[in-house]
């Protein structure tokens, strides 16, 4: 169940465990139903760390998916951060 993936995923990320919290995720982007908001859940876990470069990749493949006003707009700021 992607939905159960993702909230251990959030679970795991609160605890401090990226490592953990990043495999569930990708788990969840497996499946179908799940892959936009597992996209979503990690770029904002890449935001925490700082990492642009990866959340502008996944946030690129949620819009290609999906196109929704505020994650084109999370899109631009992260890319506007990045130097992109």
């Amino acid at each position: 169940r992607g939905d159960a993936l993702l909230e251990l995923a959030t679970y795991y990320r609160a605890q401090g465990n990226t490592e953990k919290a990043v495999f569930l995720i990708e788990r969840a982007k497996n499946l179908e139903a799940f892959e936009y908001d597992a996209l979503l859940h990690h770029a904002q876990l890449r935001v925490g760390e700082k990492d642009y470069a990866k959340v502008v990749e996944l946030l690129r493949q949620a819009v290609q998916i999906k196109r929704e006003p505020r994650v084109e707009r999370f899109l631009a700021r992260v890319e506007n951060a990045a130097g992109r």
